[in-house]
């Protein structure tokens, strides 16, 4: 029997022809595509993304929808500082992702368009938990440049940041985000207190500050001297339901994918998933690496097995990779450690390999043990009838460790 082959447009034997050696068949059925095979099949140099920054962690949506009241509440606690007064502090908590971040840049983006009398800088503590690191920011956005890396003492970058402010008459509003890292590594008091009691060195001069933290509560001891003066206006941002899940995942969708490669019944999928890691983030991941999963097999459209291999990978665990890209090597080496011992450790053992591997004593690696386990990477309960010793554990998968640490 013959048949037009459509790979080269001549007649060629069917593939299924009883009167073929059995070695030409074979060749046929594992070389021959129909046209629509042929047609599923991506060009090298095609994509099924129209805009990767959709999906970055930094992205600012062109819809940023459900999240008016708060919006509102920023803005009127902005408000002050452009009339001339201090604008009001602000505790801005709820889950993570729940569009706290997103909220204070879309706030400071407009008073930056709408007013000269405010001078917004936001910060991500995760990487900058320094008092010097704090102001260094600060000084680049108020000065226009970053300060000198050496040579240079916090009290004179403090001293210019303070005189340019004053001299412009200008008001400072400082957005800490993530500023439970400033009580780990306990900086907080002190960054706090520069910003907000610097009218008492600098006459005239307005401040406020913006705290985002991924709580529901804020759970820290500050200061009295840091307490008299810090009594924030707090902002609650809740979970997003299922509904606004899945529309805000759409519009990603639509403004980072071309034409309709992920489909509906395929975002549920992913919605379903998102909702159940409580974090928006997860499902935007999720999106993008599943897309660049089907686009590896050369697939045109999305399907559930791209999505099952890239929640399988990586997007699963968004969270704990973003957390492991603020930490120092000194808690890095306290993680790796656990992680080549199976995850679970006594304190005194774990001290042991902590000392030899970094030269830090026993002080240095409570902190960092204290750390780690507030920020929900390990739990560390205390062994009954053992006096103080703990027993340290991963609170995720030990390859997943040694993998995002390398």
């Amino acid at each position: 029997m013959y048949i037009t082959c459509y790979t080269c447009n001549i007649e060629c034997l069917t593939v299924d022809d009883q009167y073929l050696p059995t070695f030409i068949r074979v060749f046929f059925q594992n070389n021959v595509m129909k046209r629509r095979e042929i047609r599923d099949i991506l060009l090298y140099d095609e994509t099924l993304i129209k805009n990767d920054r959709v999906f970055d962690p930094e992205y600012t949506p062109e819809r940023f929808g459900f999240r008016s009241s708060q919006l509102n509440q920023l803005s009127i606690n902005l408000k002050p500082g452009i009339k001339g007064g201090n604008p009001v502090n602000t505790l801005i908590l709820g889950p993570c992702g729940t569009g706290k971040t997103t909220s204070v840049k879309l706030v400071f983006e407009e008073v930056e368009k709408s007013s000269t009398k405010i001078i917004p800088v936001y910060i991500n503590c995760q990487f900058n938990a320094t008092p010097f690191q704090t102001f260094a920011q600060i000084y680049r956005k108020v000065i226009g440049h970053s300060p000198p890396e050496t040579g240079v003492s916090l009290a004179r970058v403090q001293n210019e940041i303070m005189k340019r402010l004053r001299r412009e008459n200008k008001c400072l509003v400082v957005a800490l985000d993530d500023i439970d890292h400033l009580f780990y590594d306990k900086y907080a008091n002190d960054i706090l207190y520069d910003i907000l009691r610097a009218h008492e060195k600098y006459e005239g001069i307005r401040t406020g500050v913006f705290g985002i933290l991924s709580e529901n509560e804020f759970r820290f001891v500050l200061a009295t001297k840091v307490n008299t003066i810090f009594h924030p206006r707090e902002v609650f941002f809740d979970p997003y339901t299922r509904s606004q899940t899945y529309e805000i995942l759409k519009n990603r969708v639509k403004e980072g994918l071309i034409g309709t490669v992920l489909s509906d019944e395929l975002l549920d999928y992913i919605t379903d998933i998102t909702m159940e890691a409580g974090d928006l983030r997860v499902g935007i991941e999720l999106v993008y690496r599943s897309t660049l999963e089907a686009e590896a097999d050369a697939s045109r459209k999305v399907k559930k097995e791209h999505v099952d291999r890239a929640y399988a990978a990586d997007a699963r665990i968004i969270h704990l990779k973003r957390i492991l890209q603020g930490l120092d090597p000194v808690e890095k080496t306290l993680l790796k450690i656990l992680a080549e011992n199976r995850g679970e450790m006594l304190s005194k053992e774990l001290y042991g390999h902590f000392e030899d591997r970094t030269g830090h004593k026993l002080k240095k690696f409570n902190t960092v043990v204290g750390k780690l386990e507030a920020l929900r990477l390990i739990d560390a309960p205390y062994v009954k009838k053992v006096g103080r010793t703990r027993r340290i554990m991963l609170r995720y998968e030990e390859n997943d460790i040694i993998r995002h640490l390398k």
